[in-house]
């Protein structure tokens, strides 16, 4: 589906899914943003491919936001149809040795393991003609969580992984921003709080695309703001 210029979403919780996932229609070919968990959730994407008419375009790059399964299993697929899966070194290490942060007794089954193609760290630049993409390291959710900034054209778009979710607005049009799950063995609260603070440092986003729940067109300011007034409010 949609949601850009050269953005696409591909999974979700319109098309039934528990995790969002994204594709740019670059010059060069197809680019993901995260992988989703399951076969069948995989099957849902390539099949939005084909809606979409990008059916036949050549598998680039998968961009992994962060090593939990809902995000990053299906990454052996993903390699196997030839991409090249790009994480940074400690989400790596993780999915390529089996570690307790996959998640895999929350999702109930077997992580498929595999090593990425490609270590990213904060500021690397992808330039694919028309989409240039930079990897901005926002630890905290994981030790190796990432965010990827798009810039098409003259527009600005941010992919988040799990940073936040969006709540349903209250009665008086109120912007509901909420962390994102702290149950991960490697979650670190003082690095999510210094993750946020530098979110504030961000020029102005045309679009916000998280992980999980529905993006955000708004003022991205506002968002962030909101979401170090949540931090400060979980500090002991």
């Amino acid at each position: 589906m949609r949601i850009g210029e050269k953005i696409y979403q591909t999974s979700g919780l319109m098309f039934g899914t528990n995790s969002n996932t994204y594709c740019l229609n670059t010059r060069e070919g197809l680019v993901f943003i995260d992988a989703g968990f399951s076969e069948k959730q995989y099957r849902i994407m390539r099949e939005q491919q084909k809606r979409d008419r990008l059916a036949g375009k050549e598998l680039l790059d998968l961009f992994i936001t962060h090593c939990h399964f809902d995000h990053a299993g299906n990454g052996w697929l993903f390699q196997q149809e030839g991409a090249k899966i790009c994480m940074t070194k400690e989400d790596g290490e993780a999915a390529g040795t089996g570690s307790c942060v996959l998640l895999e007794n929350l999702f109930e089954r077997k992580f498929r393991r595999y090593r990425p193609d490609c270590i990213v760290k904060d500021g690397d630049a992808f330039d694919y003609g028309n989409v240039r993409l930079t990897v901005l390291a926002h630890p905290g959710h994981t030790k190796g969580t990432i965010s990827v900034l798009a810039e098409i054209k003259n527009k600005k778009v941010l992919f988040t992984g799990d940073l936040f979710t969006l709540r349903p607005c209250t009665p008086m049009d109120e912007l509901q921003a909420e962390l994102g799950w702290n149950g991960s063995p490697d979650y670190d609260k003082d690095k999510e709080t210094a993750t946020l603070q530098r979110l504030m440092e961000l020029p102005p986003l045309d679009m916000i695309a998280p992980g999980h729940g529905s993006i955000y067109l708004g003022d991205s300011r506002k968002l962030f703001e909101a979401l170090c007034d949540a931090a400060e409010r979980k500090l002991p």
